[in-house]
């Protein structure tokens, strides 16, 4: 952004002229295109029952102009073009794009109060009540749901978005993106429900934990006796799954038996236990490299093992949750994808991180999209798809500070 302060050819002022000029033309577009799609509906296809309005297209057009995908797109144009030269006002166009989110921010701040002074709610598209609704029984009442199931509809549909869109060089940034959703999910779903419900989806995550890890201690064992891994970062590993299968056995309260290393005598296991080194900086490259490909081969092994067991006839994959199927496999993705990763040069960690904002942004683009949805088939009212919005606009806002402070 420095550039385009310092640069004599636009300067500050003319540069924030621009941010204007094309913040205004985006809202005069949006405008005339929600006034053209009520006339049509009013007048062609009768399926709105009330006028156009001016002031309802302006305040749809003053809520929606906001520039993420501008800014994402923006953020696809190359540093520098062939030949290593700087890629043309590059800095400028960032500049104008991030400038019409915040004036989008802003002025749709000051002038909405202005629009709907408080005196009573103002009918938008994705507010209006058919007047035939208030006649209906209570038994075709709109089945409202509550912020937390909202919240969960809205990730889950980023989630499918960014699955959807996944591409092999953008696997990375995608799984390390649906990871955080998951997360988040899986904290609502811990509030939403009952002890009973929680209790059977950490029985089912432990049991398919189980399950994956088996998958792990086979892979390895497979890597040992090929001889693609050596004996230190067999042990290792074998003692990391050690562990964690004790934690797992504490967890569900089960007694637990010791895992012997068959390929490693009593004698190697008690020199290796000696050994304050594992996995820290003092370590050998050629383990760190047998590591990564554990992480890789097992995780991989993991993923099999969990979708074999699944698809047993002794097991009715019905009786486990598909948010905690997918939340395991995406784990093991993830992980898979880092082991893959590691090494990767300065140009290419910058790609990932600006995968990362890109996706990111279409996945907040979801969401407002499924806000949306739930709005049109009221399911939600009014208000708390307001609030849906602000949260929304605030992860947009943060994310593109952050970016502002990264690139600064």
């Amino acid at each position: 952004m420095h550039a385009v302060f310092k640069s004599k050819i636009y300067g500050t002022f003319a540069s924030l002229g621009y941010a204007f000029a094309i913040w205004f033309m985006i809202l005069v577009i949006r405008v005339v295109w929600i006034i053209g799609y009520q006339s049509f509906a009013y007048y062609v296809t009768k399926k709105e029952t009330k006028k156009p309005k001016f002031s309802v297209a302006l305040l749809a057009g003053l809520s929606g102009v906001r520039g993420a995908i501008t800014m994402a797109g923006v953020l696809s144009v190359p540093a520098f073009i062939d030949g290593g030269k700087a890629f043309p006002d590059r800095s400028l166009m960032l500049f104008i794009a991030a400038s019409v989110i915040v004036i989008s921010l802003v002025a749709a701040t000051i002038t909405l109060p202005l629009i709907a002074p408080g005196k009573g709610t103002l009918e938008t598209r994705a507010s209006v009540i058919d007047e035939k609704e208030n006649e209906d029984n209570d038994e075709d009442a709109p089945e409202y749901v509550s912020y937390d199931v909202a919240r969960l509809y809205l990730m889950n549909s980023a989630i499918a978005n960014l699955e959807n869109n996944k591409t092999e060089d953008t696997q990375r940034a995608v799984f390390d993106i649906i990871t955080d959703y998951e997360v988040d999910i899986r904290k609502i779903q811990y509030r939403l429900h009952d002890r009973a419900e929680t209790t059977q989806t950490l029985n089912e995550m432990l049991a398919l934990r189980r399950v994956a890890l088996n998958g792990i201690r086979d892979a390895v064992n497979t890597l040992y006796e090929k001889g693609l891994i050596n004996k230190d970062s067999y042990w290792i590993k074998s003692r990391q799954l050690n562990q964690q299968e004790y934690l797992l056995s504490q967890a569900a309260g089960d007694r637990q038996t010791f895992r012997n290393m068959p390929h490693l005598s009593f004698f190697s296991r008690l020199i290796r236990a000696i050994k304050v080194w594992q996995w820290n900086g003092s370590e050998s490259e050629a383990t760190k490299s047998d590591l990564r490909l554990i992480q890789k081969v097992g995780s991989q092994g993991a993923i099999n093992a969990v979708k074999k067991f699944l698809n047993s006839k002794d097991i009715d994959e019905r009786d486990f949750s598909a948010q905690t199927v997918h939340f395991l496999i995406v784990h093991y993705e993830r992980q898979i994808q880092e082991a893959q990763s590691f090494g990767d040069s300065e140009a290419e960690e910058k790609e990932y991180e600006r995968q990362l904002i890109t996706l990111r942004m279409q996945a907040l683009e979801a969401e407002r999209k499924a806000i949306e949805v739930l709005i049109e088939n009221n399911h939600i009212v009014p208000g708390m798809g307001l609030k849906l919005r602000q949260n929304v606009n605030y992860e947009e806002t943060i994310l593109l500070n952050d970016y502002k402070h990264e690139n600064e």
